[in-house]
Order: structure tokens, then C-alpha cells, then sequence
């Protein structure tokens, strides 16, 4: 069964934000699709057997049931309801960023 996906608010902030860094900052715009192309190839990739990646190496988080896919030198964040058949993608973030105590 495919589950749906759900984009939180503040992650299309963060995709919003990363493609207007690379696209506008690297003065590289296509280097900033490229990049979207694989956010949404992963995320609807994520439709089929969402928990096959680890849960996050970070005990609250983890609790919380938040799960992390990288994607180039990004992580994304999100968590999956069985119940419900939903992924909600919480955050996309840098990997170098203090991730654990920026996710809530």
C-alpha cells in the first residue's frame, strides 16, 4: 500500500531556502534544480516502505519516531504514520548543521 505524503510548512521553507542559496548564493541555478529533482525523487520515493531508513541517532528524536534520508550533502527529516498511511516530511536541512537541536 503507497502511503501519502504530507510537506510540512517550515520544510518548504527549508526547500525554498536551499534552492535560493545554491540557485542565487553559487550563482548556479541549475546545480539548484538538479538538487530539487532529487528532494522529490526521495520524498515520493518514500511512498513505498518508508521506514526501510534508520531512525535518527538521537534518543528524544528518535522517540518521536523521526526518521532521515541524506540527499547530497542534505538530510531529510520526517516521520511515518502506519495508521494513517502518511509521511510528513518535518524538516530538509544542511548535514553540518546542528540538526538535533534544531528539529523540535
Amino acid at each position: 500500500m503507497m502511503y501519502d505524503v504530507v510537506i510540512s510548512e517550515i520544510a518548504e521553507v527549508d526547500i525554498d531556502g536551499i534552492h535560493i542559496y545554491i540557485s542565487e548564493e553559487h550563482c548556479s541555478p541549475k546545480a539548484a534544480d538538479a538538487l530539487l529533482d532529487k528532494f522529490e525523487h526521495c520524498i515520493l520515493d518514500l511512498r513505498q516502505m518508508p521506514n526501510r531508513y534508520s531512525l535518527v541517532a538521537h534518543d528524544r528524536l528518535a522517540r518521536k519516531g523521526i526518521r532521515s534520508v541524506p540527499v547530497k550533502n542534505y538530510i531529510i527529516f520526517y516521520y511515518a504514520d502506519e495508521q494513517a498511511k502518511t509521511v510528513t516530511i518535518t524538516r530538509v536541512m544542511y548535514g553540518k548543521r546542528d540538526w538535533a537541536n534544531l528539529l523540535q
